[in-house]
């Protein structure tokens, strides 16, 4: 052991931090010395947890200070001298601190800089401390930006309801205590530069929260062309959760955990990033954007993040991360991602993260909306705010997955709401569960596995579209009933996917149809089956899945002339083409746009 020291007591008490003296040991000989000191803060007189420490090696120091103690606390001190291994030989300092507490102001009083560091901008003069309560409330011209990694006690943003007060983020933000931010309260951060870098987000850990003003974060992710999700052909859109309508993948970053900025578009900014780790409750009455950018010329931006922990999540405030729409004669932007891990029992508001509207190249894709309440694993959503369309031989853009398991315990169900349309990309894995795991609205939401999808040997489709494609296989499935506005939708030209699948049933208002054909003949229905019943109101619909516009073998080139298959167009002889006995074809495309022909069933 080392010698202890004599001498301790407490030198100077400030609102977060103590310092404290003593004798300093001699340097010789190694019986009486140290090789340096350790000083300890705790609540408790017997230190069974140690709520800050500090240490310097040598025996010529006599003072040390620990910081970021909070206010209006006790603590308790210990000076321990340490021998060659580092274990300290502790001494009690007589006595105890109370850490007092300071209300800062802001006023905005610096002539050069908005910074929250510069002391002028505060009364008292700043910048505050980790146990200061600040106050920013004012109608001042500079209003403060957050420029360094902060932690504050408590944070208060126009209560008044008088002034309209922006704090602006550069750097994270942790109040040990609460947060509070009136109606006409804004939080935001600075647009992120030009580059691949993610430079400013609003970041902010508390222990609670009361939100009835505005976290603004649209159009503050990376800036137009920038992004992992930019796409650099034809003045396209940008990806983040969802695509941009004509440019596919793009989608990058996490569904369950996000935290990156949206992708700019062809010309318009992606959204930036809001990340809150609230440790009991966030009550929540105001709004949150991270929406990407509208453009009048091209593709639009993706939308950006919103990630929510907390013990529970509150109110009826709004959330929005929605691709910005394009302009002119271009496609949307895809949503971007919202999380929320909390009970959300009591929280009534609304989630989106919709792609962004599109002229003649469509819409963008759904982001995610991630929802995990305590003991579950979370419920994906899908929902595209009805934005769907046939863009160039396409139903639209994917909100695409990277390659997994997306089976519990990663998911524990699906929900495909408003057209929105998930992709699972190859090679992945999904189980549909008989106690119905994915829930569509009725509104063509679709699921598509390229990978394994395990189901029920009698699998049921209902209120929704599953898309199987020629790198899928359903290895379980062996019936199929297709229900309530659910469509069974198959991609290339043979049974092989759903190779054991033998009795088919379609009913109320359910279809059974192929993908859509573009220059080449690459889908159409071919089929053996022992049973199938197809009941009133059913379908087969293979209208318009043939060659697209300009293609097929019976397209005529001359004049903008009609197609032919069994039947010559109207002026353009000499172009049909398949069997009588056994037509196995499917339909050419005449010249007009959407004037797309008919597809197969064999």
């Amino acid at each position: 052991w080392a010698v202890p020291v004599t001498g301790a007591q407490i030198l100077t008490v400030l609102a977060s931090s103590v310092t404290v003296g003593w004798t300093a040991l001699p340097a010789s000989p190694p019986t009486s010395t140290a090789e340096g000191y350790e000083l300890d803060a705790s609540v408790d007189p017997g230190f069974g947890i140690i709520s800050a420490s500090s240490k310097t090696a040598g025996v010529s120091f006599s003072t040390l200070t620990v910081s970021g103690l909070a206010g209006l606390t006790t603590y308790y001190f210990r000076v321990g001298s340490l021998n060659w291994n580092g274990a300290a030989d502790f001494v009690n300092v007589p006595g105890s601190a109370l850490l007092s507490q300071t209300t800062y102001y802001w006023t905005g009083s610096s002539a050069t800089s908005s910074n929250w560091s510069a002391p002028e901008n505060w009364s008292p003069s700043g910048p505050p401390d980790a146990g200061g309560i600040v106050v920013i409330d004012t109608n001042s011209a500079r209003q403060p930006i957050l420029d360094s990694t902060t932690t504050i006690y408590s944070l208060y943003i126009a209560t008044s309801n008088v002034y309209g007060s922006t704090l602006t983020m550069q750097a994270p933000l942790t109040v040990s205590s609460g947060v509070v931010v009136g109606a006409k309260g804004v939080i935001t951060h600075t647009a992120n530069p030009a580059g691949t870098l993610e430079v400013y987000k609003s970041s902010i850990t508390a222990n609670w929260m009361m939100m009835s003003g505005l976290i603004n974060a649209s159009l503050k992710g990376f800036p137009a062309g920038y992004g992992p999700g930019a796409c650099f052909s034809n003045n396209d859109a940008g990806a983040y959760g969802g695509e941009g309508s004509s440019c596919s993948g793009g989608t990058y970053g996490s569904l369950k955990a996000p935290v990156n900025l949206g992708s700019g578009g062809s010309s318009g900014t992606g959204g930036g990033a809001v990340i809150l780790n609230v440790a009991t409750q966030l009550t929540f009455t105001g709004a949150m954007t991270a929406d990407g950018g509208v453009v009048f010329g091209n593709g639009g931006a993706s939308g950006g993040t919103i990630f929510i922990t907390a013990n529970a999540l509150v109110g009826t405030g709004s959330l929005s991360a929605q691709g910005g729409a394009g302009g002119c004669c271009w496609d949307g932007g895809g949503g971007g991602r919202i999380a929320i891990i909390a009970s959300t029992a009591n929280y009534n508001g609304t989630n989106t993260a919709a792609g962004g509207a599109g002229a003649n190249q469509g819409p963008g894709a759904a982001g995610t909306i991630f929802i995990q309440s305590p003991s579950t694993h979370g419920t994906l959503i899908v929902d595209n705010a009805n934005n769907s369309g046939w863009i160039n031989g396409s139903l639209g853009a994917y909100t695409r997955l990277p390659p997994g398991d997306y089976s519990a315990p990663t998911l524990d169900g699906i929900c495909l709401n408003k057209k929105g349309r998930l992709l699972m990309t190859w090679p992945s894995t999904f189980t549909i569960t008989s106690a119905g795991n994915v829930v569509g609205d009725g509104t063509a939401g679709a699921l598509r596995t390229d990978g394994v999808l395990n189901s029920p040997a009698a699998l049921s489709i209902s209120s929704y579209t599953l898309e199987v494609s020629s790198f899928s296989t359903l290895p379980q499935m062996t019936s199929v009933d297709i229900g309530y506005a659910g469509a069974l939708s198959l991609g290339g030209k043979a049974q092989t996917p759903v190779a054991g699948l033998s009795t088919m049933t379609i009913r109320n208002n359910g279809t059974l149809t192929h993908w859509q054909n573009n220059a080449n003949e690459d889908h159409l229905i071919n089929l053996s089956l022992t049973n199938m019943t197809m009941e009133t109101g059913s379908m087969i619909s293979l209208t318009g899945k043939g060659y697209t516009n300009g293609y097929g073998t019976g397209h005529c080139t001359t004049n903008n002339q009609a197609g032919s298959y069994g039947g010559e167009a109207g002026s353009c002889s000499g172009k049909t083409y398949g069997s009588y006995s056994a037509p196995a074809n499917i339909g050419s495309g005449g010249n007009s746009a959407g004037s797309n022909g008919g597809g197969a069933l064999i």
